[in-house]
């Protein structure tokens, strides 16, 4: 009884929620909405954050511009971004994927644009020498 049954239900109301939605059989569909949407997130984040860390990484300018940016993004926890986005777009599947990508593209950004300023100058030039350009560098 620490606040509204609604707002926050006791262990025992979870519990028979869940076991109720088991035997009803929707437990697999309610399960499966939330992992969809972390998997639709996650790969979205990463179409974004890929290109994105590439841009960083290799455009001087960019770096200078949007390089703090990222580092800042990355360094705030994805749950406070949960309230703003409750307020931008309700609760829905927009403020969900919000959430992921706001946590996730610059985490993914950040780690492709470290892991490529950590490739040794003379693996670079070597690439660049067997005609390795743009994204074949890169790989």
């Amino acid at each position: 009884k620490v606040t509204d049954e609604t707002k926050l239900p006791a262990p025992s109301a979870v519990w028979d929620s869940l076991s109720d939605m088991w035997l009803k059989g929707t437990l697999l569909e309610v399960v499966w909405t939330s992992v969809s949407r972390g998997l639709l997130g996650f790969l979205l984040a990463l179409a974004i954050g890929t290109p994105l860390g590439l841009l960083v990484a290799r455009v001087k300018f960019v770096r200078a511009a949007i390089g703090p940016i990222l580092q800042g993004l990355q360094s705030l926890p994805s749950v406070a971004w949960v309230p703003p986005a409750v307020l931008w777009f309700g609760l829905n599947d927009a403020m969900m994927y919000t959430v992921i990508l706001l946590g996730a593209v610059p985490s993914i950004a950040n780690g492709l644009v470290s892991g490529i300023d950590q490739i040794p100058p003379l693996f670079l030039r070597a690439g660049r020498t067997l005609g390795a350009t743009g994204l074949q560098g890169a790989r």
